[in-house]
């Protein structure tokens, strides 16, 4: 049975060694019974310890228990599932897993500034737009979601012309940036364009 494992010859002795002890623990639980042949009982105790031994040495490194474990009942993210993998199997491993495991990964305190400084960012936009006029909210909103509505189609809806119409969105503009700014948002983060 070791040599179906491996071919190399200084192999044979621990996967041998790793039957033996499957062969020992499995005296304890064979319960004899007419036509099952101790070794019939062992046979797949014997391989799957062979198993192991051999997974375990083509491994790079050697993976706890524990998170084989969390691994087999999905207890793992994506990121810790591909490690374990490319730490076992790294043969098996493309070019772009090998970059993406490389690559590092933002620090969880780095992703929870993020997402603070986003969320003040909206606070701050979403104050900035109650102070404007319903015409100028659907103006400002019309940039933010780069509508592909026409300012002469914006412009018949409200009932003026189409200079008016962009007078407003200038006006609504400054008054926003007026707004940021007295939140404590620099000019300089604000900038010149809308």
């Amino acid at each position: 049975m070791a040599r179906a494992w491996t071919t190399q010859a200084h192999q044979w002795d621990d996967l041998i060694s790793e039957g033996n002890l499957a062969l020992i623990c499995c005296i304890d639980g064979y319960v004899p019974r007419e036509g099952v042949p101790f070794f019939a009982y062992a046979r797949p105790f014997v391989r799957a310890a062979m198993r192991r031994e051999v997974f375990k040495n083509a491994a790079v490194v050697a993976i706890p228990l524990q998170h084989r474990r969390a691994a087999r009942e999905g207890r793992l993210g994506d990121r810790e599932l591909a490690t374990l993998r490319g730490a076992a199997h790294p043969h098996r491993m493309g070019d772009a897993e090998t970059w993406e495991l490389c690559a590092p990964e933002d620090p969880a305190e780095l992703t929870m500034i993020r997402t603070e400084e986003a969320f003040a960012r909206q606070r701050i936009i979403d104050a900035a737009l109650s102070r404007l006029s319903n015409t100028e909210r659907l103006l400002v909103e019309r940039c933010r979601s780069e509508s592909d509505l026409p300012l002469a189609a914006v412009a018949a809806s409200v009932g003026t012309s189409v200079a008016r119409i962009r007078q407003m969105e200038a006006r609504a503009f400054s008054r926003m940036k007026a707004q940021f700014i007295r939140s404590g948002v620099t000019s300089a983060q604000v900038g010149d364009e809308p």
